[in-house]
């Protein structure tokens, strides 16, 4: 009888301190278990104190930490507890391509084993990704995409977002960088209206007004400074930038760390790559690397090295060394990321690209340079502690070494004052702004309330949802004199009207009495209008986009956006809108603020008035789906009645493309469009590479340029068959046929 109990007493398992807190907040089981497979085996700070603010019970979180603190874990435990539990889809948002492809590839190696369906969207232009996307969406548990992806999906399949229970958001920092930023803000603010239920976990490392981004997301602020590798910043006085280089290289070397070492360009990336792979076959230290494995990955992967680019890569791989930025190949940028993080490959010279993110952490983080001497080239306060944070392996280093480059006491000096707090090492931070502040950006999200709305729109409604951008809640608190009502105000003025709101009726009978002839216009164009007016002496009066100016002293510049124009000012106007009333017009509103957003849409035909509301037309819905903005799209419809030569074509195409990246195309690509669109070829990825080494163009900036042409085409395509226009239609569906026919 004895026996018999004794075979039936199950021994309890004893529970671990990580899994009884798991359990005890609601935690499904299998993470815990799955944890302690991969390693884990108790949760840090960062992570205990986001469980205690109710992770797993839908509390929106803002986790502000350093990198490598293990904010991503936070992330993955809440989107697999989510799904296990069956409430509903996940969404994993990256400011990155190959943050996407890093995210894909480290779920699936974590918690696919769990039978948690994870896919990628990236919205490439294929005719097959598209397909694949349909059934994506209906298939996934995890959705891993780009912001910008995740804004298309929601103007193209709204539904779906009804399924989806959490959204992580990994660099919410991003909001504050450009058209990125901008897309990204409208999507949250849209996701937070439209879907109340979604649970958001944004993550960041550099933030520096955390509690104003937490207030307008709604989130819960968990703000820590714990790193589990602890980082030590070092200002290095070095005159001769490379022979410090080369020491620091020797000596993390033998101690078996690895480097990586940011430059301001690809050139200096490039060349300090090519010198330190001299200086370790000079130095003879080609045993402190594995050299038979690192040369047998090598020969795996050298049949897909087919540029010369590639093969300078090579020579310097075989020594340890690599160089890593947007111009290197996609695949290519892949495999080095790849043998830097199993240790094969030691020392990686990169652009401040490599600082978004991409899970490439070093025993030493050199920065060559941080451009004081060179502001156009001057890292952001953000940036540079993005590139510092990647010092440090958990698991292999006790302490992370981030090493800044200064040519003199002056450049040290400025170094302390940009990048650190007063008197000490701890990291400044800059405040995330809203993009919203750049008009073209807020007009595309009015174009997309107003596309989305299930009924006709006031202008009111538009104020509301204004009122509630990140953009309202920082800039307009700043300056409360600064008015939204004339961005939403249907109505052209006048110029007479426009004058008198910002002057008088007396400034005006003054200006008339300044003869035309002494008014001399040294520049007038979208962004800037000057003159030289003589009124018993010279002065120069200005409208820029951001404000007027004048010498005279009358109007008070500190002032500006309160002080009446003075006469100097509105004779200028006068004179500008008489030769050219569409520039003229268009640039006073904006120095005046009182930009119509609005009126900008009716003048494009995006929108129109239906029942004294406003309503979407056939052409501002396709520009919606398209993901233009709508100024680009409105450029496209005026320039396709004119499209009779294929050369126009080529060249309006590149105009686009210029617009949409915000400056020109360097030397050769319009080359290489015409040789894309009008060689015989039927490999596409090989033509890419013949075309790049004949043009001197980098495999990566090919790649990305194919990529935004194919779009760009599409879009040509699409909006000529709106209204039915030849030839321009014909020679964007066979351009488009031409670009996708490997993948059909």
């Amino acid at each position: 009888m004895t026996k018999d109990l004794d075979e039936k007493l199950e021994i309890p398992k004893i529970q671990s301190q990580m899994e009884q807190l798991l359990r005890n907040f609601g935690a499904h089981s299998s993470i815990s278990n799955r944890l302690e497979e991969l390693g884990f085996r108790q949760l840090n700070d960062i992570q205990y104190f986001a469980i205690l603010y109710k992770l797993f019970q839908g509390t929106n979180l803002l986790v502000c930490a350093p990198t490598s603190s293990g904010k991503t874990l936070i992330g993955e435990m809440a989107c697999v507890n989510a799904i296990l539990q069956k409430k509903g889809r996940c969404l994993y948002l990256v400011p990155l391509k190959s943050l996407a492809y890093e995210k894909l590839k480290d779920f699936r190696e974590h918690w696919k084993i769990l039978g948690i369906e994870v896919e990628m969207s990236t919205g490439d232009m294929t005719l097959i990704d598209r397909d694949r996307e349909e059934e994506k969406l209906k298939t996934v548990d995890l959705l891993i995409t780009t912001y910008e992806r995740a804004d298309s999906i929601l103007r193209s399949h709204p539904d779906w977002f009804g399924t989806v229970q959490i959204v992580v958001v990994d660099e919410v920092h991003t909001i504050g960088i450009g058209q990125r930023g901008a897309r990204l803000e409208g999507l949250l603010l849209r996701l937070k209206l439209y879907y109340p239920g979604i649970q958001f976990i944004c993550l960041s490392a550099t933030v520096g007004n955390p509690d104003e981004l937490a207030d307008w997301l709604g989130c819960e602020l968990l703000k820590h400074d714990y790193r589990p590798v602890p980082l030590e910043y070092r200002i290095v006085l070095a005159p001769g930038r490379e022979d410090t280089i080369k020491t620091i290289v020797k000596d993390t070397l033998q101690q078996s760390g690895s480097i990586l070492i940011f430059t301001p360009t690809r050139y200096e990336a490039e060349m300090l790559c090519k010198e330190i792979s001299n200086f370790i076959r000079e130095q003879d230290l080609r045993y402190l690397i594995d050299y038979r494995e690192l040369r047998g990955r090598i020969s795996e992967y050298r049949a897909q090295m087919r540029t010369k680019l590639d093969q300078r890569l090579f020579f310097s791989i075989l020594n340890g060394v690599a160089f890593h930025h947007a111009g290197v190949a996609f695949e290519t940028k892949r495999f080095i990321e790849e043998l830097f993080r199993k240790g094969l490959l030691k020392i990686v010279t990169c652009t401040p690209t490599l600082s978004a993110g991409i899970n490439m952490p070093a025993k030493v983080v050199i920065i060559k340079d941080v451009g004081i001497t060179r502001p156009y080239l001057l890292l952001q306060t953000n940036t540079f502690h993005q590139m510092c944070g990647r010092a440090g392996r958990p698991g292999f280093d006790t302490q992370g070494n981030a090493i800044v480059l200064a040519s003199c006491e002056g450049e040290k000096h400025d170094i302390e004052l940009m990048y650190f707090l007063p008197h000490s090492t701890i990291p400044k931070y800059e405040p995330v702004d809203s993009q919203f502040m750049e008009h073209d950006h807020l007009l595309e999200q009015f174009l997309i309330w107003i596309a989305e709305a299930r009924h006709l729109v006031k202008e009111q409604e538009l104020r509301e949802l204004t009122l509630k951008t990140f953009w309202y809640a920082t800039k307009h608190r700043r300056k409360p004199d600064m008015t939204i009502t004339h961005l939403i105000r249907v109505g052209y003025y006048s110029l007479e009207n426009l004058l008198l709101r910002h002057s008088s009726e007396h400034t005006i009978r003054e200006a008339q009495m300044i003869p035309d002839s002494a008014v001399t216009i040294r520049q007038m164009d979208s962004s800037r209008l000057e003159a030289i007016i003589f009124d018993r002496t010279y002065i120069k009066a200005s409208f820029t986009r951001e404000f007027p100016n004048c010498a005279c002293g009358s109007f008070e510049f500190q002032h500006r956006y309160k002080a009446k124009l003075c006469r100097h000012l509105v004779k200028l106007a006068q004179i500008a809108y008489r030769q050219n009333p569409v520039y003229t017009k268009d640039l006073l509103l904006a120095s005046c603020h009182e930009e119509q957003l609005i009126d900008k849409l009716l003048k494009y035909r995006m929108i129109k008035i239906q029942n004294g509301r406003l309503a979407i037309t056939d052409f501002g819905y396709l520009t919606f789906i398209l993901y233009l903005s709508p100024k680009t799209a409105y450029w496209i419809h005026r320039q396709l009645p004119r499209i009779s030569m294929r050369e126009k074509f080529y060249r309006d195409i590149m105009y686009v493309y210029d617009l949409e990246r915000k400056h020109r195309a360097k030397a050769g690509f319009l080359d290489a469009l015409q040789r894309l669109l009008e060689d015989d070829y039927t490999d596409l990825v090989y033509q890419m590479q013949i075309i790049g080494q004949d043009l001197q163009i980098y495999p990566g900036d090919m790649e990305e340029f194919v990529e935004s042409i194919r779009w760009i085409i599409h879009c040509f395509y699409t909006i000529a068959d709106l209204d039915q226009i030849s030839p321009a239609r014909e020679f964007a569906a066979e351009a488009f046929e031409k670009l996708t026919r490997k993948n059909a």
